[in-house]
This record gives C-alpha cells, structure tokens and sequence, in this order.
C-alpha cells in the first residue's frame, strides 16, 4: 500500500510540474479560502486540519473530532466577492467525509459591441460567477493521513457557461525532532478536465504545494506556529508562501504571512482570531495596491 501511494504522488509531481502553455480557465480554484489561512500567507498545507482541509489539503480532514462547519467571506478587490461553505464529519473507526460549495461573484462588466474599427454599440451589462462544489474523503494513516476529493465546476459569463470535473489529492505527516512536532503536507489540485467557453478548450490551474509547519512553546502562554509552503502552478514560476501564527492562552492569535502570489504589492499579510469554547472567528487583511485591499472573514464551529 505504501509503495501505491509514493508511486502516484511521483506520477501527480512529474504532472503537475510539467510546464504547458495552454490557456488556463478556473482561475478562481486559487483564491485563498479562510481568514486564518489567507493571514499566514496561503502557507497552510501542512498546517491545515477539520473542515480547513477541504480546501487546501484534503488530507487534513482526517483531524475532524466530530462535525465542523466554515463559512468564509471574501471581501475581494474591487468588485469581487467570494463565499464558501464547508462541513465535515468523523465518521467510524479513522474515516472522514467532507462537502463544500465555492462561489465567486466577480461582480459587474458593461458588454461592448464593436461594430467597425471606429465604434461600437453598448450592449448592456451583465455579470460573471464561478462555482464549484465538491465532495472529500480522509483516512488515518500510520502517523499521517491521506484524503482525496472529486469537485464539479462550472464559470458563467453573461450566457455563456463552460463546465468541468477535477479532483485534488493530499498527504499529511506528522514527525518529532528532538521532542518538537514538525508538520509536513503535500497536495496536488484541479487535476480534471478542461473547460471549453467557445471554440478553444482551457486546462484548469493545475497546483502541487508542499509545506512544513511546526510549532514551539516560547512560554507556558504563547506558541509560535511558523509555516511554509513551495507551490508550483502551470503557466507561473516556483513560488514560496510563508507565515507565523503566535497563538496566545491558546484561545487567540496574532499573524502575519507573505504571498507570493500577489504582486500588486509586497505581499504581506496580517490577521487576528479568537476562539470561544466551539466557535472560533478569524479575520485577515491583504494589500493589493491600487486595486485596494482585500478583507477576509470566517467563522468556524465545531460540534
């Protein structure tokens, strides 16, 4: 079973490293999902757990104790807005299952019609969304978990939509050096089909990351909780993502991260949560220079 599992993550790594330029669609399947993530930077593959994993590691809903519920707001630049909703739960013996829905309303457009090289007609406005909904399944796995998922996405623009079938795959391990817990995690995703709007067909956002986390004791009241993540996507270059969580009382926390992604600005990223007995609020804060700033809002509940 072992050596199954390290032959495919060698198959999806030789994939999705592989350069291609074809022109890609869905690009929405890469806007960080969760305050608290989205505050480390997008650094959390190996950090990510419960209903968390849903996104950014299938692997890490194997950490569900028994149900958890997120709902997501982001307060995107400009115009766009994005709303996610994911629930796990702790079935039998080591098993998990997962469901989420994951919208994007890019908001706005004025259609132009250019009728010759001098003018055009306005015809109206219209708007633009995507969505995508899947279905994630996680297993204990000796001292580490392993999950999957299978999403269907579909894009509309005005009267026209496309639609696809993807699914990620993830690996989480957990390991001790010198007594202190270091997290690795490794996931591949949007591994599907294309997506065909006219004429041309475009490949999805095929992205593998690899991430370490650990976590120290500075005090009997404060940990630090640095983590890293090395994300490959087709059509860009290598990129790290980085950040650190300093939780306190281990009931709140102040963060800061770096995304490489965003090059609108310097990429840093700031944010806060506390957490009340079952329910946990997070909030984090990105610049994106002159498209102003992105303002990101969750809440978790665990029962």
């Amino acid at each position: 079973m072992k050596k199954i599992i390290i032959i495919i993550f060698l198959v999806l790594i030789y994939k999705t490293y592989g350069y291609s330029e074809s022109p890609q669609s869905a690009l929405f399947l890469n806007a960080p999902v969760g305050a608290r993530a989205s505050a480390l930077g997008g650094a959390y593959t190996a950090l990510a757990s419960g209903v968390e994993g849903l996104y950014w590691n299938p692997a890490g809903i194997a950490k569900t104790e028994k149900t958890e519920i997120l709902f997501a707001h982001n307060n995107y630049f400009q115009d766009v807005n994005q709303q996610y909703l994911g629930i796990t739960h702790k079935l039998k013996n080591k098993h998990n299952i997962g469901l989420a829905v994951n919208i994007l309303d890019n908001g706005e457009f004025e259609g132009t019609l250019i009728t010759d090289p001098t003018s055009h007609l306005n015809t109206g406005r219209f708007t633009t969304k995507d969505y995508a909904v899947n279905f994630c399944y996680a297993v204990d796995w000796k001292n580490g978990s392993f999950g999957g998922s299978a999403k269907y996405i579909k894009s509309k623009i005005k009267d026209s939509k496309a639609t696809a079938f993807a699914f990620d795959i993830g690996w989480q391990m957990k390991h001790e050096i010198k007594e202190t817990p270091v997290l690795f995690g490794f996931a591949v995703s949007n591994i599907g089909s294309k997506m065909k709007f006219d004429r041309e067909r475009e490949e999805l956002p095929l992205t593998g990351r690899f991430g370490i986390s650990s976590r120290f004791d500075a005090t009997e009241y404060l940990c630090i909780i640095p983590t890293i993540d090395n994300v490959l996507m087709t059509n860009d270059k290598y990129r790290i993502n980085a950040g650190v969580d300093f939780e306190f009382y281990k009931n709140y926390s102040l963060r800061a991260g770096y995304n490489d992604f965003n090059e609108l600005s310097s990429g840093i990223t700031l944010g806060f949560g506390a957490t009340f007995s079952k329910l946990t609020v997070d909030y984090s804060y990105s610049d994106f220079g002159d498209l102003k700033n992105s303002h990101v809002f969750s809440v978790l509940y665990k029962f």
